[in-house]
């Protein structure tokens, strides 16, 4: 069984008025695919709970500014509202899910390729000095996109 999910890496600002509604300023993304069980859908599932919290005026979105139109995007394929996850904290549970994928024997000791290719595009935002304001003022985050 499996989640088809596409990750965004999002910068959201929720002390200045522009972003006090939930917009979200999308910085990259990339298509995990069908993920499976194990640190990346526990750390999903535990903010999805969160969103039942938070008032429908002020649930996450972006625009989508890939199309001849620009629209808000703050539901996935699922009709289910994005959460948006510290990005840190993302960070580490692909690591231990890919450190677990490895360790099992039935991949002969590779990780799951797409989180290597997620590692590496969040690894800058967690681990770089141009980044490091940013995730001091808490306003890099994750947002899951299932689909």
């Amino acid at each position: 069984m499996g989640y088809e999910v596409k990750i965004f890496v999002v910068r959201h600002r929720p002390n200045q008025s522009l972003c006090a509604d939930g917009w979200c300023q999308v910085l990259g993304s990339f298509d995990l695919s069908k993920i499976g069980e194990g640190d990346v859908i526990s750390c999903i599932n535990k903010y999805h709970k969160e969103q039942a919290n938070i008032p429908k005026k002020n649930k996450y979105f972006f625009y989508d500014n890939y199309s001849n139109r620009e629209f808000k995007v703050c539901k996935d394929k699922y009709g289910d509202y994005m959460p948006l996850i510290p990005i840190q904290e993302f960070f580490y549970a692909l690591l231990l899910n890919n450190d677990m994928i490895k360790k099992n024997q039935d991949y002969g000791g590779a990780g799951y390729r797409r989180f290597d290719v997620a590692i590496s595009l969040i690894e800058p935002f967690v681990k770089s000095d141009q980044w490091k304001s940013e995730l001091e003022n808490n306003c890099l985050y994750v947002m899951t996109w299932g689909h």
